[in-house]
């Protein structure tokens, strides 16, 4: 069993980045989801590419920012403005109201999206050779329809590894957090997702932690385990973390959303940094 300590919102701005680059070079993140219709993508991209050892997956995202795709194409998940419109709630919401002609036109926007950033992604070679999981931000793909349209996408592109969120990230939640761990988790072994990707021959974590800045109970759950290695097929833990913080000056293209602004300059996001480069540097007394 291995480990992959993943840092969500790899390219969401320059100081995000930043930041978790901290904590892949301190040896306390060997994995990244990076995020294709964000400023730093690029920037993101670059600093990966000077790090061989570093996993990669893609951050498929329909739920902060503007769509990679033109928004009439797409006109069911943005607002006039060319926003992204929902959140996890609002989504799952959206589709259980809606008839069934609507639900197969979001489906197929969901798709074109999500192919669009897949699309990006792949123009940088050295990044797609590492063989690139899947996931989404606010972990939308353990809403079923989302799940079906990011498993065509995986074996569309043969990329072999999705995440599924299994176990509790440790700590106390705020309520709507536990209530939203409740629903992920159980979303995933209602509707069997594991075995569904099992069959297709995906790889997915043994267990998946959702933290929500509560590292202790994860990182204590991960002792002893060793950092998977890119394009190694491994049975493996893997902890989702974001340590990522925004500067100030950054939030313009983000003013629609008080909600996302909120979360990227949130001190959590330094907290969550210091303890991952703590827990760092006690490993490599330790070793």
């Amino acid at each position: 069993m291995k480990l992959r300590v993943n840092a969500d919102d790899f390219g969401a701005t320059k100081s995000v980045t930043d930041d978790i680059l901290d904590c892949i070079d301190a040896g306390a993140v060997n994995s990244v989801s990076i995020m294709a219709n964000m400023p730093a993508f690029d920037y993101a991209v670059a600093e990966a590419l000077q790090r061989p050892q570093l996993n990669i997956a893609v951050h498929l995202n329909i739920t902060r920012g503007q769509p990679l795709s033109p928004p009439e194409d797409i006109a069911l998940l943005v607002t006039p403005q060319g926003n992204f419109k929902y959140d996890f709630q609002g989504l799952m919401l959206a589709y259980l109201f809606a008839g069934k002609q609507q639900r197969a036109q979001m489906k197929l926007q969901l798709y074109t999206e999500f192919k669009a950033q897949l699309e990006k992604v792949k123009q940088y070679t050295a990044v797609w050779e590492r063989k690139p999981g899947l996931d989404t931000e606010r972990n939308i793909h353990h809403l079923p329809f989302v799940f079906e349209v990011v498993l065509k996408l995986a074996k569309e592109y043969k990329l072999n590894n999705i995440r599924l969120c299994t176990e509790r990230g440790g700590g106390s939640f705020a309520v709507g957090g536990r209530v939203k761990w409740m629903v992920l988790t159980g979303l995933v072994k209602f509707f069997s997702f594991g075995d569904i990707l099992q069959k297709e021959g995906i790889r997915y974590p043994a267990k998946g932690y959702f933290v929500l800045h509560k590292l202790p109970e994860a990182l204590a759950a991960a002792k002893g385990l060793g950092f998977l290695q890119p394009g190694v097929e491994e049975e493996y833990v893997e902890i989702g973390v974001h340590p990522g913080c925004a500067a100030e000056a950054e939030l313009t293209p983000f003013g629609y959303d008080p909600a996302y602004c909120k979360y990227l300059i949130a001190c959590e996001h330094k907290s969550e940094k210091a303890l991952l480069l703590q827990w760092a540097a006690l490993n490599q007394k330790r070793s």
